[in-house]
């Protein structure tokens, strides 16, 4: 247990020292890719709406969350534009989950991602993911921090690449209701972020 926390540790040290070097300047065209996952603690299978700003417009998401068994989960989002350009923007994560519980640190996730937009003018609109994601338990909130790997390939030739961290907050409203107040950080020369507002339904 100490070996796995101390690699634990030292892998959280990696990614942020690391952080400074990925990000470039095309950070606006992957604002709509996000690492959406409901511990079962909050909910076996829950649906719920999402909302965070993209491309300068406050967009909402439908969102669903489903644990196959205690380590492996599923979840998506899909945003049909509400305004006269036809955009959809959706995303499918794959997971699986490994238990800890040293303390207030709970799991470790290991998590695969597509994001895309159809119709979309913008050629380069279509993201994966590999993130990891570690779980902790303080009282009755749940907080998740994620350091995601995102790229897209433009061309046979050529690829983009980032990266970006996350920070969640997911707390139970009541028996059936919770709420998820989150941020993802950019570390780029405008000091960009991203909150986001999630409320959701245990099914």
């Amino acid at each position: 247990m100490k070996e796995a926390l101390f690699n634990f540790s030292f892998f959280i040290c990696f990614c942020i020292s690391n952080l400074s070097f990925a990000l470039g300047d095309d950070y606006y065209s992957y604002n709509f890719v996000h690492i959406d996952v409901i511990p079962s603690e909050i909910a076996k299978n829950s649906i719920a709406l999402k909302s965070f700003e993209v491309n300068e417009k406050l967009n909402t998401f439908i969102s669903t969350n489903h644990w196959f068994s205690e380590n492996l989960y599923f979840s998506g989002s899909i945003s049909p534009s509400t305004d006269k350009n036809i955009n959809i923007t959706y995303s499918i994560n794959f997971g699986y989950k490994s238990e800890f519980n040293i303390n207030s640190f709970r799991s470790i996730y290991f998590d695969l991602g597509y994001y895309a937009k159809r119709f979309d003018s913008d050629f380069n609109n279509k993201w994966k993911s590999i993130s990891i994601l570690s779980e902790f338990n303080i009282k009755k909130y749940i907080l998740l921090y994620s350091y995601s790997y995102i790229f897209n390939n433009i061309s046979q030739d050529e690829r983009d690449s980032n990266r970006f961290l996350s920070l969640s907050i997911i707390k139970k409203i009541n028996k059936n209701f919770f709420v998820n107040l989150g941020i993802n950080i950019y570390n780029d020369e405008d000091g960009y972020s991203q909150p986001f507002l999630k409320l959701g339904y245990k099914i």
